[in-house]
């Protein structure tokens, strides 16, 4: 671990923007998916007083771990948590919300199929903070949710803000992304907290809302309401981009060799730069991770995690809410390999990592029983 010369940060969680960006509540719902032989079962728990936990709308707080009945019988394969909202996916490609994708008549408490192409099914969703997107399996991108960032990337940014109930339905319902490019088509998506990115079918990497500290890695910090090629990513990777995290106002980019990059706002660490990294526009390797390939990437707001291909555990940014796992409340400027016994990489996998605003969630497999099993 990198020394420490700094008194703990008691900063408060919520941190300034350079754009008038509001986070109206914290990601307080969680979820929890059950897999049995036949189907996998979704509960939740945490706080549902928008309907986020599909419990109904008697159900304002779940403490411990509750069933949703109304997938019962559903064989659902992705679920994700946006700041106020649940979005689950089913083996059939239909898409069920809590929240978004709506008439503009208001939160709903059950879930709801949102989004079910008879021809072409939804294969992944990802959400932002409070956006989604949806991945079809012939590669086009639909988004519904807030637009004032430019995370749906289908709406001009002076159109962007306004309401009245036409204007709410065009953006809180599902509606395909498109790009002057005709014939361009994506396999994958990530959600940031107010960003959307895509992997074309070619290997180009697109992106589209908040870039107010470079986080989008355009080389400027102009929001984009529409898909933005990131030619930066396409010069500087040594093999071609898997995975895309991104937080609040930063982004971390992983590519085939196992190397990591970061772009965007610097402060707390949340780079893994050093303590004197500077904002940046464009992304920068983070060398130290160079000599240990990751397989994995994680980012909450202000927090980031990577898993390597030997099971090493790393974690910088943000450290006051103890979410880096460090058993302290220090930022961590560098990556910091995680310890503890349950993350032994002889007798332990991480299998997956999920970072909320103040949280941060492990799956971890026993290697002793699945190795007994054998």
């Amino acid at each position: 671990m990198p020394t420490r010369k700094r008194q703990a940060s008691k900063r408060k969680v919520q941190e300034p923007v350079k754009e008038a960006v509001e986070t109206k509540k914290e990601k307080l719902d969680e979820l929890v998916v059950s897999n049995d032989k036949e189907t996998a079962r979704v509960l939740t728990l945490g706080q549902g007083d928008v309907g986020q936990l599909g419990l109904g709308e008697d159900v304002l707080e779940r403490k411990k771990p509750a069933l949703v009945k109304s997938l019962e019988g559903l064989n659902i394969v992705q679920v994700e948590c946006g700041g106020m909202h649940t979005v689950a996916l089913t083996d059939d490609g239909k898409d069920g919300s809590g929240q978004v994708g709506l008439q503009a008549d208001g939160s709903k408490h059950e879930p709801i199929v949102i989004l079910a192409l008879q021809n072409d099914p939804v294969i992944k969703i990802a959400s932002g903070n409070d956006h989604t997107a949806a991945l079809t399996k012939s590669g086009n991108i639909y988004t519904w949710g807030c637009a004032e960032q430019g995370q749906l990337g289908r709406i001009m940014g002076c159109f962007a803000s306004r309401g009245g109930r036409r204007g709410l339905q065009y953006i809180l319902n599902p509606k395909q992304v498109r790009d002057r490019r005709r014939g361009l088509k994506f396999k994958d998506v990530f959600c940031g907290s107010y960003s959307t990115f895509a992997l074309a079918q070619d290997g180009a990497v697109f992106a589209w809302g908040l870039n107010n500290y470079g986080q989008l890695g355009t080389g400027d910090v102009e929001t984009q309401y529409g898909p933005v090629k990131i030619e930066s990513l396409t010069s500087l990777l040594s093999d071609e981009c898997v995975c895309i995290s991104s937080g609040q106002h930063h982004t971390i980019v992983l590519d085939a060799a196992g190397k990591v990059y970061a772009m965007g706002r610097a402060e707390y660490g949340r780079l893994g730069l050093g303590e004197d990294a500077k904002e940046t526009s464009l992304p920068v390797l983070v060398t130290a991770l160079e000599s240990n390939p990751i397989q994995e990437i994680a980012c909450g707001e202000a927090v980031s995690f990577a898993v390597s291909r030997n099971g090493d555990l790393y974690s910088w940014g943000f450290g006051s809410c103890l979410q880096l796992g460090t058993a302290e409340d220090e930022d961590e400027f560098l990556p910091t390999k995680m310890e503890g016994k349950n993350l032994q990489s002889e007798l332990h996998e991480v299998l997956g990592i999920s970072a909320g605003g103040q949280h941060t969630v492990l799956l971890v497999k026993d290697r002793i029983k699945s190795d007994s099993l054998k």
